[in-house]
């Protein structure tokens, strides 16, 4: 995701947005794609990282809440890399920094929430993921099987290529190793 500002907001990085918003508080608006999506709940977790206070305004999708952003009426979008490129291409929005670990290859200029160096803030992450399921009890062959084609199709230059135009970052292994992350996330 990406922490994006309406150009008529005086900010240029992450850490003027956080002083501007512990100064004013309360006096800020953010959209988001709707209650309980992972952009309302970055946002929210940034808000407590920060100890600043936006006024949340949901949308029912990002698609719903760009033009008003875009048009000024909301301050503020954390929204996915994928949506927020091209208004951040023609300079219709600023963004601040990207919630993930790394830098997102769609946009490699921007820094990551923790390269910001902001207080409360060094150790902030927040990252979308989707990953393939089974039902409990699937025969291992079976697992095995399907983990191989997986593999075999994010291996691919061509899918590889699509999922860093938005923003994704691929990433493969076994069928343990994401059981532990799901048990870790």
């Amino acid at each position: 995701h990406v922490v994006m500002a309406h150009p008529s907001l005086s900010v240029r990085s992450l850490g003027d947005l956080v002083a501007l918003l512990r100064a004013k508080s309360g006096k800020y608006t953010y959209a988001s794609s709707g209650n309980g999506t992972i952009s309302h709940l970055i946002a929210e977790a940034f808000k407590s990282a920060t100890g600043s206070f936006l006024v949340h305004i949901p949308y029912r999708s990002s698609a719903q809440g760009m033009p008003d952003f875009l048009a000024g009426r909301v301050d503020l979008m954390f929204d996915t890399v994928v949506v927020s490129r091209p208004v951040l291409q023609d300079n219709r929005a600023r963004a601040l920094a990207v919630t993930s670990a790394e830098r997102s290859p769609a946009l490699p200029e921007v820094p990551t929430v923790q390269e910001t160096g902001v207080a409360g803030l060094r150790n902030f992450e927040a990252t979308g993921w989707f990953g393939v399921y089974g039902p409990k009890g699937l025969p291992e062959p079976l697992v095995a099987r399907q983990n191989a084609a997986l593999k075999r199709t994010l291996a691919n230059t061509e899918v590889q290529a699509r999922l860093r135009i938005a923003g994704a970052t691929v990433l493969g292994g076994t069928a343990q190793a994401f059981g532990d992350f799901n048990r870790r996330e």
